[in-house]
């Protein structure tokens, strides 16, 4: 039935040889058996997990029957089997044909299910969250955190529960925010505003997950909370993320949120975690690559172009930036300087980025700053934040002209140009949240940056207590 289900036509019913035997099928196109003989590899390498996790006291001697409870079991393993491996081949959401995965369980990952110590409050390590778990059948468990990380939560909701693909949820009511902490680096405690004693319903998410996935209503919010569960080296399940971003930031999907339960919004705060847990340690062309993927094709002719004044550079540029609309950003960026005849061909926009960047420090000298070695830095916050409206362009919020500043950066990116100054690469992995980093190594480039004196790229700055 398995074969035939995938076309395959059987000739000859049955074929014995001593303790072997086997089935002949028949089928011209045999592109599908690799991919069936992996389904079956799959399924028997969880009868025999299966097998070998079975406890010895459901053996039955020889010449005994086989009690019904025992029997009731292995039949419902086989039926969760085939209602995972039906339900697998019905989906098609809005992945390429083929892209699903066969059944939860080949997209459960290999996760760390070891036994976790779990304790009460009481108990609770120092510094550890302790969180209380709250089981479908209304038991509760106090667990300890040390991390601090979704990885180590579910991983210990996995253990205590016994769910391959379990859900976790604020009891409270509070907003479900688990998925965020999808994002590599970023605390649990601190994405979900979870604090120590906070209870959290658990939930057995695996026949939700493919029901959702089967009537393309899975959420990336959904995918976000049990990320570190799955197995995302399947091409299924990173083409469903992409293919969700791209229609949420082209404005497709609207309605589909509707449906599902969620809005635009939501949806790409998780996407965004979803996109740093699969590619944030890919080197920096293969991110770009990834955000242009995710950018709406460009339209022909379709152009957006920012006018200059070279003899207010700086607040016309900031000005103009400000004012751009995100759908103006996707479009091919050119430059237009004011009183000059030029078209551009990329001169006048290579000329803007690179006298950009020089111009900052000179003619915004409350906002950016030169380091010792020359590497360009935003002021210290306090300091912009006081900085008055005429020293900021006329700008009210500070916080627009660097995100002014920031719109310029991220186009140079996408055309491939060059900003005149060099930013300390301490300030970048701040604006990219890149909290893998280790403190050795921002300090080490503080001190390429800034200079070996700052007491800030010395131990002194660990070892000291303030006074």
């Amino acid at each position: 039935e398995f074969l035939q289900e995938r076309g395959f036509e059987e000739i000859v019913e049955e074929i014995e040889d001593g303790e072997s035997r086997f089935i002949v099928f028949m089928q011209e196109d045999v592109l599908g058996l690799k991919e069936a003989v992996r389904d079956v590899e799959a399924r028997l390498a969880r009868v025999h997990k299966q097998k070998r996790e079975q406890p010895e006291s459901n053996a039955v001697p020889a010449g005994e029957v086989e009690s019904n409870a025992v029997v009731e079991s292995n039949m419902a393993q086989e039926a969760d089997e085939v209602f995972e491996s039906n339900m697998a081949q019905e989906m098609d959401s809005e992945l390429p044909s083929g892209a699903l995965a066969r059944s939860v369980g080949d997209s459960v990952s290999d996760f760390d299910r070891t036994p976790h110590p779990v304790r009460g409050a009481s108990g609770a390590e120092s510094g550890a969250l302790s969180v209380v778990l709250v089981l479908p059948a209304g038991d509760e468990r106090a667990v300890d955190l040390t991390e601090d990380t979704l990885a180590e939560l579910l991983s210990k909701v996995v253990s205590v529960s016994g769910f391959r693909l379990p859900l976790v949820r604020p009891l409270e009511g509070a907003e479900e925010r688990l998925g965020l902490a999808a994002e590599p680096g970023l605390a649990l405690s601190l994405a979900t505003k979870l604090g120590s004693g906070d209870r959290l319903r658990v939930e057995d998410f695996e026949r939700v997950f493919v029901d959702k996935l089967s009537s393309g209503l899975l959420r990336l919010q959904d995918l976000a909370a049990v990320a570190p569960l799955l197995a995302w080296q399947r091409p299924e399940l990173p083409k469903l993320v992409m293919g969700r971003m791209k229609s949420l930031l082209e404005g497709s999907s609207e309605q589909w949120c509707k449906v599902a339960d969620c809005t635009v919004d939501h949806e790409l705060l998780y996407g965004r975690a979803l996109l740093k847990h699969l590619h944030a340690d890919k080197p920096l062309d293969e991110r770009m690559e990834i955000c242009r993927q995710l950018l709406p094709s460009e339209k022909k002719l379709a152009k957006t172009v920012l006018k200059v004044d070279r003899a207010n550079f700086i607040s016309t540029a900031i000005g103009g930036l400000e004012k751009l609309s995100p759908e103006q950003f996707r479009r091919t960026f050119a430059v237009e300087f004011v009183g000059e005849v030029a078209e551009d061909h990329g001169g006048p926009r290579r000329d803007f980025f690179g006298n950009l960047g020089a111009r900052l420090a000179t003619e915004l000298p409350k906002l950016w700053k030169h380091l010792p070695k020359g590497a360009l830095v935003p002021v210290a916050d306090v300091l912009a934040e006081c900085s008055l409206k005429e020293e900021r362009l006329g700008v009210d919020d500070v916080r627009n002209v660097y995100r002014a500043c920031g719109r310029a950066c991220a186009l140079a990116m996408k055309t491939g140009d060059v900003i005149g100054e060099e930013l300390a690469g301490f300030f970048l992995h701040q604006v990219l949240r890149d909290d893998s980093v280790s403190l050795e190594e921002l300090q080490r480039q503080l001190s390429e940056s800034d200079g070996a004196g700052d007491i800030l790229a010395t131990r002194a700055v660990l070892d000291r207590k303030l006074p």
